[in-house]
């Protein structure tokens, strides 16, 4: 299974690189793929250090920005809209199959989208269903 986990992170935290990577690195032993969207905003160093780590935890990263102008709730807003074509793109580029959505503005983004259709995993079976 392959797995796109999405995730928005400020620049002053870095829950993603001592949190979750290290976690999600172990998954690949359960058969669980795991590449990573990361909505962010920040210095470019900041963005290549968490991608240098992904990379050595053998999970493919991409970003995308945050806009926080004209002010951080507009920017905010339009990163959220913007968004859709960010997870979209991510999901082609990895061939995911299940998105896991970690924090509130993803998940908004995800339950704005129109037409979604959400897969569950049969725990019994290993199969996915659509709803």
């Amino acid at each position: 299974m392959k797995v796109l986990f999405v995730t928005w992170d400020a620049p002053e935290v870095n829950y993603y690189e001592s949190l979750f990577l290290p976690a999600l690195a172990q998954l690949p032993r359960h058969g669980i793929h795991v590449d990573v969207l990361q909505f962010r905003w920040g210095s470019q160093r900041a963005r290549d250090k968490a991608a240098r780590l992904s990379k050595e935890a053998g999970l493919e990263y991409c970003s995308a920005n945050v806009w926080r102008r004209p002010s951080n709730a507009l920017g905010t807003l339009a990163s959220i809209v913007r968004g859709r074509w960010a997870i979209r793109s991510a999901v082609r580029r990895f061939d995911s199959d299940v998105k896991m959505v970690r924090t509130l503005l993803p998940a908004l983004r995800q339950q704005l989208k129109a037409g979604t259709t959400h897969r569950t995993i049969n725990k019994q079976s290993n199969t996915q269903d659509k709803q």
